[in-house]
């Protein structure tokens, strides 16, 4: 009976130093399982175009706004078509039919075409004007080409590192615009931040997309017929670029511009989008 008692003891306390032996390693397991989280951190990610040589992107854009009761429109269907992909450098070729539109006047057409080279963080360089449609609206092309580039330039623009949801970024805006008469001066920044994933509809097809928020500011002077005017400009813009190569499938730019001269202001909306329409593969 004293033997039986022992053993009963022995397995007692064997199998209270199991207990303890696995406590402590589901413990030291748990506590690992929390450091490595912990310096781990939230998860990242690249955004990075990825444009394949002889892929074409179209694109149609509305611009809209109004200036003391006048309204007018302007509309445009672009395409993209990718030329060359050196390294992390694109070359493209972007045509572009823009059509404007003032109560009062006769609608204007203008075709244009032009080429430049796009790193794959969206810095945009040597932009060439191949040809304008008629002629003798090269510049009210160069005009309407140029009036939102810096500010859809800076939207394009992508952090040169990973990045978690909810990151943000910065990126100068400056417009700058010189013809006969008049000139345009303003620079501010985009402030531009990786807000979600979503699946988003477009005219081209759905895709996988992240949604991307831009806060748009900018300040400066426009001078026409020899008076100058203080000029402000901002938005809070949203765009859903596709996840596997982050080209831009549709952007929500709306803006609000203020002009101030002799005491006076005014004060006009400008509503632009943009959706992908079609896409195709060489």
């Amino acid at each position: 009976m004293i033997w039986l008692q022992r053993e009963h003891e022995t397995q007692v306390k064997t199998l209270h130093k199991a207990i303890v032996i696995l406590v402590i390693a589901i413990v030291a397991v748990g506590l690992g399982l929390v450091c490595y989280l912990m310096t781990q951190g939230p998860e990242t990610y690249e955004l990075s175009y990825n444009f394949q040589p002889g892929e074409s992107y179209v694109y149609d854009m509305a611009w809209k706004t109004e200036i003391l009761g006048i309204s007018a429109e302007l509309s445009s269907s672009e395409t993209l078509n990718v030329l060359q992909v050196v390294g992390n450098e694109f070359n493209f070729r972007d045509s572009a039919t823009v059509q404007m539109t003032v109560p009062g006047q006769e609608a204007r057409t203008v075709t244009v075409v032009v080429t430049f080279k796009m790193t794959n963080k969206g810095v945009r360089s040597g932009l060439e004007i191949e040809n304008v449609e008629p002629p003798e609206l090269r510049p009210l092309g160069e005009q309407t080409r140029g009036q939102l580039e810096s500010f859809l330039a800076a939207i394009y623009h992508y952090p040169t590192g990973r990045i978690p949801i909810g990151s943000k970024w910065i990126v100068p805006a400056d417009f700058q615009l010189q013809q006969e008469g008049t000139s345009i001066s303003l620079t501010g920044e985009c402030t531009s931040s990786l807000a979600s994933r979503e699946r988003l509809t477009v005219k081209a097809g759905t895709f996988d997309c992240w949604r991307l928020t831009h806060n748009i500011s900018a300040s400066g002077e426009m001078e026409a017929m020899g008076q100058k005017v203080t000029m402000t400009m901002s938005g809070q813009a949203t765009s859903w670029i596709d996840i596997r190569s982050c080209v831009q499938t549709k952007v929500d730019l709306p803006l609000s511009v203020k002009m101030q001269a002799a005491g006076q202001e005014v004060a006009f909306p400008m509503n632009v989008t943009i959706e992908l329409t079609k896409y195709q593969t060489p």
